[in-house]
Parts: structure tokens; C-alpha cells; sequence
């Protein structure tokens, strides 16, 4: 549980210094994603952290995630951010090279 309130349900992606889960508040039980930075990652990982919580905080728009919570804890840094199930999901990603913007699509098991 992150945060003694989000309960990780996914791990969408692993790298050595990122982490990226779909969690669910356990306050309201909706779901949402959240993007992990260890604090001892790449000091351009950390920055690009800050820019994505600086440019989410700006944005309103429908198609973009808003910032449901951001919060630090001894080992990492952490962003909740709201989470489409079943449309596109356009988020900023970390990159060790680029700022980039990642689209996740979430498609149904068609049998």
C-alpha cells in the first residue's frame, strides 16, 4: 500500500529506477496510476519527474490525467494520476533521453 491509502492492483512497467502501477484509493475505490521515482535515480529521472507534476498541475483538459495526489516517501517520489480504463490513456513518461509523451491503450479480450 503506498501511502497507507493505494493498493497496488498492476505493475504496468519496471525499470531500475521507475516503477509504474495502477493502484486503487481505498478511500473512494477508484482506480488510478501511479508513477514511483527512487530518489537516488538519475538526476535528469528526478527532474522530469517535477516538469510532468508541473506540466499535469497546469493542464485541464479531458484527454490529459490530472494530479489526484503527489506525495514522497524515504526511498522514492510519487505521482497519482487519474487513470482511463478502456480509452487511450495518454501520459508523460520518463526517459533517461527524452521528455516523450507515451500512449496506453487499454483494449477488451475480445473472444
Amino acid at each position: 500500500i503506498l501511502n497507507d491509502r493505494y493498493l497496488i492492483q498492476e505493475q504496468i512497467q519496471k525499470s531500475s529506477w521507475i516503477n509504474v502501477y495502477v493502484v486503487e484509493d481505498q478511500l473512494t475505490s477508484k482506480l488510478y496510476i501511479a508513477k514511483e521515482v527512487l530518489k537516488e535515480a538519475n538526476p535528469i529521472l528526478i527532474h522530469q519527474f517535477h516538469v510532468e507534476v508541473d506540466v499535469l498541475s497546469q493542464l485541464e483538459h479531458k484527454h490529459f490525467p490530472s494530479i489526484i495526489d503527489v506525495f514522497e516517501t524515504r526511498n522514492s517520489m510519487i505521482l497519482i494520476e487519474t487513470y482511463f480504463k478502456g480509452i487511450v490513456n495518454l501520459f508523460l513518461s520518463f526517459s533517461p533521453s527524452l521528455f516523450a509523451i507515451t500512449i496506453l491503450v487499454d483494449t477488451p479480450n475480445i473472444n
